[in-house]
Protein backbone atom coordinates (compact mmCIF):
# COMPACT_ATOMS: atom_id res chain seq x y z
CA UNK A 1 0.00 0.00 0.00
CA UNK A 2 2.09 3.38 -1.03
CA UNK A 3 0.51 5.51 0.93
CA UNK A 4 1.47 3.00 4.27
CA UNK A 5 4.83 3.11 2.91
CA UNK A 6 4.65 7.17 1.90
CA UNK A 7 3.92 7.71 5.59
CA UNK A 8 5.63 5.34 6.99
CA UNK A 9 8.21 6.87 5.40
CA UNK A 10 7.21 10.38 6.65
CA UNK A 11 5.85 12.19 3.52
CA UNK A 12 3.15 13.35 4.91
CA UNK A 13 -0.09 11.75 6.89
CA UNK A 14 -2.85 9.37 5.58
CA UNK A 15 -5.99 7.68 6.37
CA UNK A 16 -5.53 4.48 7.12
CA UNK A 17 -7.37 1.57 8.76
CA UNK A 18 -6.73 2.03 12.39
CA UNK A 19 -5.11 -1.69 12.36
CA UNK A 20 -2.37 -0.93 9.85
CA UNK A 21 -1.78 2.88 11.76
CA UNK A 22 -1.91 1.80 14.88
CA UNK A 23 0.63 -1.66 14.35
CA UNK A 24 3.41 1.50 13.34
CA UNK A 25 5.06 2.72 15.83
CA UNK A 26 6.33 5.54 14.33
CA UNK A 27 2.49 7.00 13.08
CA UNK A 28 0.95 9.18 15.27
CA UNK A 29 -2.36 8.97 15.07
CA UNK A 30 -4.43 12.64 14.66
CA UNK A 31 -8.12 13.40 15.58
CA UNK A 32 -10.74 11.31 14.91
CA UNK A 33 -12.10 14.28 13.46
CA UNK A 34 -12.18 12.52 9.37
CA UNK A 35 -13.27 9.31 11.11
CA UNK A 36 -14.94 7.16 8.31
CA UNK A 37 -17.58 4.95 8.88
CA UNK A 38 -19.95 2.27 7.49
CA UNK A 39 -21.10 -0.80 6.09
CA UNK A 40 -18.70 -3.67 5.32
CA UNK A 41 -20.50 -5.58 2.24
CA UNK A 42 -19.19 -8.49 0.50
CA UNK A 43 -20.67 -9.19 -3.00
CA UNK A 44 -20.62 -12.36 -4.85
CA UNK A 45 -21.94 -13.48 -8.34
CA UNK A 46 -25.56 -14.34 -8.10
CA UNK A 47 -24.77 -18.02 -9.02
CA UNK A 48 -23.07 -18.54 -6.09
CA UNK A 49 -24.92 -16.63 -3.68
CA UNK A 50 -26.22 -19.77 -1.80
CA UNK A 51 -23.35 -22.17 -2.93
CA UNK A 52 -22.08 -23.68 0.57
CA UNK A 53 -18.59 -22.38 0.07
CA UNK A 54 -19.98 -18.53 -0.31
CA UNK A 55 -22.26 -19.22 2.88
CA UNK A 56 -19.30 -21.23 4.79
CA UNK A 57 -17.16 -18.00 3.90
CA UNK A 58 -19.81 -15.61 4.76
CA UNK A 59 -20.09 -17.04 8.07
CA UNK A 60 -16.53 -16.76 8.94
CA UNK A 61 -16.07 -13.39 8.24
CA UNK A 62 -18.51 -12.27 9.46
CA UNK A 63 -17.46 -14.04 13.16
CA UNK A 64 -14.01 -12.44 11.85
CA UNK A 65 -15.23 -9.11 11.67
CA UNK A 66 -17.35 -9.62 15.46
CA UNK A 67 -14.64 -10.85 17.37
CA UNK A 68 -12.22 -7.58 15.87
CA UNK A 69 -14.60 -4.92 16.01
CA UNK A 70 -13.01 -3.13 18.03
CA UNK A 71 -9.47 -3.33 16.46
CA UNK A 72 -11.22 -2.60 13.20
CA UNK A 73 -13.27 0.58 15.22
CA UNK A 74 -9.59 1.83 15.86
CA UNK A 75 -10.75 1.34 19.63
CA UNK A 76 -7.44 1.66 22.12
CA UNK A 77 -7.36 -1.26 24.34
Amino acid sequence: MVEYAAARAGLGMSMLPCFLGDAAPELVRLADSTQASGELWVLTHPDLRYSVRIKLFMEHITQAVKKHANRLAGVIE
